[in-house]
């Protein structure tokens, strides 16, 4: 079947009015077409929807805010250049003057003109909104207006779409695949009304998150995870020993942002961030090197003392078995031998010194020996089944 008759066919195919999906187009491998451009370098394409989860109050939307001011302003966000354009955000949650309030606090730790920035940022409230039937609003009816205003030549361009929350727009259950693909599918078609990129935040899952991949993070069904092109996890971090407040200055906490697999572009390094009210800083500095989830830390805390527990034992078995292997070789009976002579048994068999204190702790866990106390001054290490009266 030659080209004409491929295009021919899919004409035919497209007329008909029987089939559900759209059909299929000859692969452009030869002459591939300008991929779409792109809006967070090395993250997010316009056209695309990226994702971030966080636990409840993570700051998911400060780190939403913070972009929508470098995208409306063409600043760097943590570090990444951001092309300019304008940017719509969807908001179910917060009243009007609260979220007015948080682009201020932004634009001013930005050091940005707010009057600038404003400019190329349009909200649109829905906290308490309702339909003509009461229900609440969800994805779908924000598709719906979209349509309408594109219907009606008021929809203007936006090079960014912020979904905050996912949540409070889902129709159906965040842990159900087909509802969760069915929110992502209509988000893609924002992305399609608007010509901008969509990001959403949604809320990670309870439990020890640092112990799953970042894919696994975002709470409900693992769509969360693998439908966005962009998914990103903001998970908080902390030193491996000592306390936050060593490190940070009261109020910083510290966070790592990674991606699950982006799909067009390479996985970027984890983004270590320190958060103070109200923005997320890259950690230039390498103050949280090092740092990992706290559930990690416990999980590796307790391994550590498994392995620490268990070399320990290890080392007092070896001790009493040269001790007893000794009072055999000697046949010293009931006497038994000097604390400092026990000690030099065991440092000869570890190759390291221990203390005397440590020997009798070896001592009185064993079965096998116990501690004879002769005198304040001199006491004795003897067979267990021995051990003399005082």
């Amino acid at each position: 079947m030659n080209t004409f008759e491929i295009e021919e066919r899919q004409r035919l195919l497209e007329s008909s009015s029987s089939f559900a999906l759209p059909r299929w187009q000859q692969v452009r491998a030869s002459e591939p077409p300008r991929r779409r451009p792109t809006l967070v370098a090395s993250i997010l394409r316009r056209g695309h929807v990226a994702l971030i989860s966080g636990k409840a109050k993570s700051g998911k939307s400060w780190l939403a805010l913070n972009l929508s001011v470098c995208v409306a302003c063409g600043i760097t966000w943590l570090g990444r250049e951001c092309a300019q354009g304008r940017v719509l955000y969807v908001d179910p949650e917060l009243d009007e003057r609260s979220l007015d309030n948080r682009f201020h606090v932004v634009c001013e730790a930005l050091g940005v003109d707010a009057r600038e920035a404003e400019k190329g940022i349009v909200r649109w409230s829905l906290r308490g909104a309702t339909k003509r039937d009461g229900s609440a609003p969800t994805i779908a009816d924000v598709v719906g207006d979209l349509k309408q205003l594109r219907e009606d030549g008021d929809l203007e361009e936006f090079a960014l779409v912020v979904v905050d929350s996912c949540s409070a727009l889902l129709a159906g259950d965040e842990n159900a695949s087909k509802d969760v693909r069915r929110f992502t599918n209509t988000c893609l078609k924002i992305a399609e009304l608007t010509g901008g990129a969509v990001l959403l935040t949604h809320h990670m899952g309870k439990g020890a998150a640092g112990d799953r991949d970042a894919i696994e993070r975002s709470r409900g069904s693992s769509v969360w995870g693998d439908a966005p092109d962009a998914p990103l996890s903001l998970t908080e971090i902390f030193p491996p020993s000592g306390e936050v407040a060593d490190y940070l200055q009261k109020g910083e906490r510290a966070f790592v942002l990674e991606d699950s697999g982006l799909r067009e572009f390479p996985s970027m390094e984890p983004m270590h961030v320190i958060f103070r009210y109200p923005l997320h800083r890259l950690d230039v500095d390498g103050i949280t090197s090092g740092w990992k989830p706290k559930s990690s830390q416990q999980k590796a805390g307790k391994v550590s003392g498994d392995v620490r527990r268990l070399k320990g034992e290890a080392r007092a078995a070896k001790c009493v078995a040269a001790i007893i292997a000794s009072m055999y070789a000697e046949d010293t009976g009931e006497d038994g031998m000097t604390i400092a002579d026990a000690v030099r048994i065991c440092t000869d068999e570890l190759g390291e010194g221990i203390s005397s204190t440590t020997l009798r702790g070896y001592v009185d866990e064993s079965d096998l020996l116990d501690i004879f106390q002769k005198s304040p001054r001199r006491a004795f290490v003897v067979p267990r089944k021995l051990k003399r009266d005082g």
